[in-house]
Formats: structure tokens, sequence, C-alpha cells
């Protein structure tokens, strides 16, 4: 666990508020180790193993709850029409990657 020092507050005789970095469990940056959670993140939670679980996870649970328990739902539709979109704009994105790595080494 790290600690973040915010310089920017106070004058020269303080050094800051300290923080603690604490880490997601469940999701992992590009190089596999887990990701900081960020001391604004006002969803973060501590679980029952001592772990904790980013916002971004935790909205996540809900949504599966949500779909798993009513998917025939209006939230249940408006969440699986926005995963659908990002699905979509993520395959977009891949497909404009990979061409532009084509036309550069051609």
């Amino acid at each position: 666990m790290a600690i973040l020092r915010d310089m920017t507050g106070g004058g020269n005789k303080t050094r800051g508020e300290r923080y603690f970095i604490r880490t997601c469990k469940y999701c992992l940056d590009y190089k596999g180790a887990p990701k900081p959670i960020m001391p604004d993140d006002m969803l973060m939670r501590r679980e029952s193993d001592g772990s904790y679980r980013c916002g971004v996870c935790v909205s996540e649970q809900v949504e599966n709850a949500i779909l798993k328990s009513d998917p025939a739902s209006e939230k249940a539709r408006n969440i699986m029409q926005r995963r659908q979109r990002e699905k979509s704009i993520d395959r977009l994105n891949k497909f404009l990657y990979q061409n532009t790595r084509k036309k550069n080494n051609s």
C-alpha cells in the first residue's frame, strides 16, 4: 500500500495531506498489476476478506445483480443497450487502430 502526498495545498510549513492508495483486487491494469484506487473514489468498498473493490467494479456488480434478478425490466434493458454500445465502440476502435498500424508499416 503506497502513500500519496498532496503537495498542492497549504504553504511551506505544511507537507500536505497523506492518502493511502489501496488497490482493487478485481481489476488489473495493462501490465497485469492491480489498479490503484484513488482517494476520491466514493464508491470504493472493503470486502469481507480485507481486499478492496473500486467504484467501477462495485457499479458493475450492482448492474450484474439487476440483470440477474429481473432481466425484463427497463433498467436491465438500458444496461444491456449501453454494454452493446460500448462493445461496438471497442470493436471499431480496435479495427481503426489495426488499420492505422498497417498503413504506417507499409
